[in-house]
């Protein structure tokens, strides 16, 4: 499911599991040949630190990028405005809280890099 539609843009060879949402009040660019497990979520939304903008329900929106090659386990979280290398692998469950250069194992939470990943299709 997703909050808008227009904002989201997909490269070819895309592939989700189930349950897959993505909010996007910002846009998100998806590379090509991206695979995602069940029950992702990427949101472009975020919370104010202000309390007086909590207050007034005010949320900042920053876009999402995801490059070619990237693939998500099931129910990763990627937060608002994350940049996600090519050749990269984030492993299920993990949250995405800032960017992840490419070529890379990722997991945890928030997601830290826990091996290199060859690019063997240049």
């Amino acid at each position: 499911s997703c909050q808008n539609g227009p904002n989201i843009h997909i490269g070819h060879h895309f592939l989700a599991g189930s349950g897959l949402m993505i909010i996007d009040a910002a846009e998100v660019r998806i590379g090509n040949y991206v695979t995602m497990g069940p029950d992702c979520l990427l949101t472009t939304q975020a919370h104010p630190r202000s309390t007086s903008q909590r207050r007034q329900r005010l949320a900042r929106a920053e876009a999402i990028e995801l490059g070619n090659d990237v693939c998500l386990g099931a129910r990763v979280t990627v937060l608002a405005g994350v940049r996600i290398g090519d050749n990269v692998i984030v492993e299920a469950g993990a949250v995405v809280d800032h960017d992840l250069p490419a070529n890379g194992v990722f997991a945890g939470n928030p997601a830290r890099k826990i091996a290199d990943l060859e690019n063997d299709c240049e």
